[in-house]
């Protein structure tokens, strides 16, 4: 499942914050931010600068006098939205996408830093790239799709969480089997939580105690036989080190209403200081 950002003036008003600077500034960090990510595309509609009753341009030229500065904004504003046109894809297709928020494959956002008109407050409105994270553990906690799609999408999710490279094989052993699907909702908040530790935490006690917590589920070391939890991974500077992989927070429940669990585990270990990510998750899927 992919992050489809939908590029469209037509989703804003004809007003004064088009051509102030500093919003149109945000905008582009927003898209900077979107460029080169896999699971991220970018879409303009061929009509992206037509408001309601007027377009970009004749407003610009109504309301900014100084031509220099006419000319910096309509360059901006081109570079953000004409760049990344999509040929026969219109507002009125945009809208229904918008409107629509996700479908079998993709899940749709509004990136932007202009005001949005009020038909679309239920939207997947962006405002800074913060809130791309919100978004993307959202749809994956509630379109795990496949095994092999959620575990790809996690690792461009969670940016400071290494995973083993048998996690999606490890995610087949959920539910007796049935893998991620039913799953995916408890088993995204702990990853998430374990996306969010403080790097400069080193006790694990404290670590524990902190995810407890947070996600609300239990976490404690392996209580005996621990040999097989540990690994041997490639740090950052191309090195090798055993990581103690023990540590484990156990999933009591599921995506189905009622239903009570008491064999999903997530064992991770914590990296050391310094590197680009903080923890490794192991294993995700039966006790073991």
């Amino acid at each position: 499942m992919q992050c489809c950002n939908l590029l469209s003036l037509q989703f804003h008003y004809a007003n004064a914050e088009i051509y102030d600077l500093d919003k149109i500034s945000e905008i582009e960090k927003i898209i900077e931010y979107c460029i080169g990510k896999d699971f991220m595309e970018l879409k303009s509609t061929e009509d992206w600068y037509q408001f309601e009753d007027t377009n970009m341009f004749d407003y610009i030229s109504e309301n900014i006098k100084d031509n220099g500065l006419r000319g910096i904004i309509y360059t901006k504003l081109c570079n953000i939205y004409s760049k990344y046109v999509d040929e026969n894809f219109y507002n009125e297709n945009a809208i229904t996408y918008a409107t629509q928020k996700s479908d079998e494959e993709k899940y749709y956002a509004l990136p932007s830093y202009f005001t949005f008109k009020p038909q679309y407050s239920n939207c997947n409105k962006i405002y800074s790239t913060d809130d791309y994270q919100s978004l993307h553990e959202s749809y994956l906690s509630s379109h795990p799709t496949s095994n092999e799609n959620y575990a790809e999408r996690c690792s461009y999710i969670f940016e400071k969480i290494k995973f083993d490279s048998n996690f999606v094989k490890t995610l087949s052993t959920l539910g007796s089997g049935k893998g991620i699907v039913d799953f995916s909702e408890p088993v995204t908040q702990a990853i998430s939580t374990l996306n969010r530790l403080d790097p400069n935490t080193r006790n694990i006690q404290e670590v524990i105690n902190w995810i407890k917590s947070e996600c609300g589920y239990d976490c404690s070391p392996q209580g005996s036989d621990k040999g097989h939890l540990k690994c041997k991974i490639e740090l950052d500077d191309g090195s090798n080190k055993e990581i103690n992989c023990e540590f484990h927070i156990k999933i009591s429940n599921s995506n189905l209403v009622n239903h009570v669990n008491y064999y999903t585990r997530i064992y991770f270990g914590l990296l050391p200081l310094g590197q680009k990510c903080y923890s490794y998750i192991f294993h995700c899927g039966k006790h073991l």
